[in-house]
């Protein structure tokens, strides 16, 4: 299934954008991966991590030519003093990065989800199924215990 871009006309009719800077970078939006190979990253980085962080590349006029997927042990979230977010990128040779660089928020799309520590990062869905598996545990823990002393009241022992 391909990815479609829409754009709503003058009349209120969505139609599909085949032209363009964004409705390119959908097709292709790296040198090194096609658009299959892009989302599937995405999606991984997702799973895995709770968190896809993209590093928008642009071209000498500021228009993104590029969409690279970051390895999120490589990036950290930074948050100054106005509320204003960063991020920190230590060098990673497969997106081209060869030196730690800081950049601003709207650099970056940063695709989140399960953000129960923090607004800025996301838990990945094996974090939350062990975090609600202990709390199983805990509880099936103290009902043994209940059900326990039940058996005792009832029977007499």
């Amino acid at each position: 299934m391909r990815l479609r871009l829409m754009q709503t006309d003058t009349q209120g009719i969505r139609r599909e954008k085949r032209q363009g800077d964004i409705a390119r970078l959908c097709r292709r939006p790296n040198a090194q991966q096609n658009r299959i190979q892009f989302f599937e990253l995405w999606l991984n980085a997702k799973l895995r991590h709770g968190n896809t962080v993209v590093l928008k590349i642009r071209n000498s006029r500021g228009q993104i030519k590029e969409l690279r997927i970051l390895d999120w042990s490589r990036v950290e979230p930074l948050v100054a003093d106005d509320g204003e977010v960063f991020y920190r990128i230590t060098p990673d040779r497969n997106c081209g990065i060869t030196e730690a660089v800081t950049v601003p928020a709207r650099e970056v799309i940063h695709d989140r989800f399960n953000c129960f520590f923090h607004p800025a990062c996301g838990a990945a869905a094996g974090v939350c199924r062990r975090a609600g598996g202990h709390a199983g545990a805990s509880y099936s823990g103290k009902f043994d215990v209940f059900f326990q002393k039940w058996r005792q009241a009832v029977r007499g022992d």
